[in-house]
């Protein structure tokens, strides 16, 4: 877990902390040299920040969405918080965990996906069951699914939302019937499965079109053969 957490910081405060950058500007002082104005930001708030010094060393070693290493003083500007920065190092995402900066499903999601796996395999469609464990036999897709959210808010809008979605719906259909609404995107298709195990119509929907979930797999070919956004 990291620390401090935007919310933690007091004003006076040395700091050394792991960001994400939400807003990326270099202005010019007076004297034309180069300064920072960012918004750093992790899953408790966001926080005004300024660098003023050795900019031209770092400027361009980061974009918007990066993660930062930051060392800096916490000082009150305007009756807000402000971070003037001394020294900051980009970090690999392979570097944090990616909750400390989003907010997150309370449910694990190593166990929801367990649980989705867990109806995939009980289904009796063999063509949606093959479809489906051939998708999630990708590590790389695995991975996303478990850790994307559903949507950019309201509707499971935090990590692992988008694999707490079908497990929610799974025993929501008329009559106990389970049903799973399973969503993909690539670059170029949105592909909305419909499954249950006695579902009376099971089908595949892609970008618009639906088939009979007897030729999913033929049908779903380009989207599941093309590498995940």
């Amino acid at each position: 877990m990291k620390t401090p957490y935007v919310s933690e910081l007091e004003p006076n405060q040395l700091i050394l902390g792991v960001f994400l950058v939400q807003h990326k500007e270099i202005r010019q002082k007076k004297t034309g040299e180069p300064y920072l104005s960012l918004t750093l930001a992790d899953r408790t708030g966001d926080l005004d920040a300024k660098m003023w010094d050795n900019v031209p060393e770092v400027m361009d070693t980061f974009d918007r969405d990066s993660f930062l290493k930051v060392k800096g003083m916490v000082q009150l500007f305007q009756n807000k918080p402000q971070l003037t920065v001394y020294r900051l190092q980009r970090l690999a995402e392979t570097e944090i965990d990616i909750s400390d900066f989003l907010p997150a499903s309370r449910r694990n999601r190593d166990e929801m996906f367990a649980e989705l796996k867990g109806w995939i395999a009980s289904m009796s469609n063999p063509h949606l069951k093959a479809l489906l464990e051939t998708i999630f036999a990708d590590e790389a897709v695995a991975l996303a699914y478990r850790t994307a959210p559903a949507a950019k808010s309201i509707h499971h809008g935090w990590i692992g939302g988008l694999g707490k979605n079908p497990v929610a719906y799974m025993s929501s259909g008329a009559g106990g019937v389970p049903v799973m609404p399973m969503y993909f995107v690539t670059k170029s298709t949105f592909a909305l499965i419909w499954a249950g195990s006695n579902h009376p119509r099971p089908c595949c929907s892609v970008s618009g079109v639906t088939t009979p979930a007897s030729s999913a797999a033929a049908t779903l070919n380009t989207f599941i053969t093309e590498p995940a956004s």
